[in-house]
């Protein structure tokens, strides 16, 4: 037997195949206003697996609920309110971090000079169910960042889901706006990494290298 026929066959029981592991969270924030946080839960890369070559993060998220508008003019308006903010999923110290920044339009009224009652109604102002469409972010984390350190043990995984809503007035006056917003989304984690060989991989390296050492031995005695 050739040696440059063994030694393809080698390569071949040593090479390492490529994998991915996949992970969903998701989580409602209800009434968000100026800042509303929950953990989200995942479990770390065991490294018996493998070599962790990267992190990623996905983020999709949206808001909704409802939002009031007032024109406090004293003139006739052209308007809506729109629920705007971030969502964001980040590990402790914001190492990797995915952030969207959703909207939540209500329609678009003609409204009245104020009539002299702020309750976003009336002929003045209207209150509207919103819901906005969602928006996704990535983030990923490749060698030689730390952070993939972070991932990788035995312990439970916690992230940070955060949000933060504000009203917005779109219009030609003057208007008040108010809005209770709710945000939805669903994290992704992906790992990917090299699979560490199987025993039955090593022990047939062994044997293949015993095999080239012994047809050099033979090289030499002929």
């Amino acid at each position: 037997m050739k040696l440059s026929l063994l030694v393809p066959a080698i390569l071949a029981a040593v090479t390492a195949s490529a994998s991915t592991i996949v992970q969903t969270s998701s989580a409602a924030l209800i009434d968000v206003g100026n800042s509303f946080a929950v953990p989200v839960e995942f479990q770390p890369f065991d490294p018996t697996l493998g070599t962790l070559n990267s992190v990623t993060l996905t983020l999709t998220g949206s808001f909704s609920g409802t939002v009031g508008i007032e024109n406090v003019s004293n003139a006739p308006d052209v308007a809506s309110g729109i629920i705007a903010g971030s969502i964001l999923v980040a590990t402790t110290g914001q190492a990797l971090l995915a952030e969207v920044f959703p909207q939540a339009a209500g329609p678009t009224h003609d409204f009245t000079a104020f009539d002299h009652t702020l309750d976003y109604g009336g002929t003045s102002g209207a209150t509207d169910a919103v819901t906005g469409l969602a928006l996704t972010a990535t983030a990923s984390a490749p060698p030689p960042a730390q952070v993939l350190q972070d991932f990788t043990g035995a312990s439970d995984l916690f992230l940070t889901l955060a949000a933060t809503s504000f009203p917005v007035a779109q219009g030609r006056e003057t208007e008040d706006v108010i809005e209770t917003a709710n945000a939805s989304a669903t994290v992704q984690l992906t790992y990917d990494y090299t699979e560490a060989p199987e025993p039955a991989t090593f022990l047939l390296l062994v044997a293949a290298f015993a095999g080239l050492c012994w047809i050099g031995r033979e090289s030499l005695r002929r």
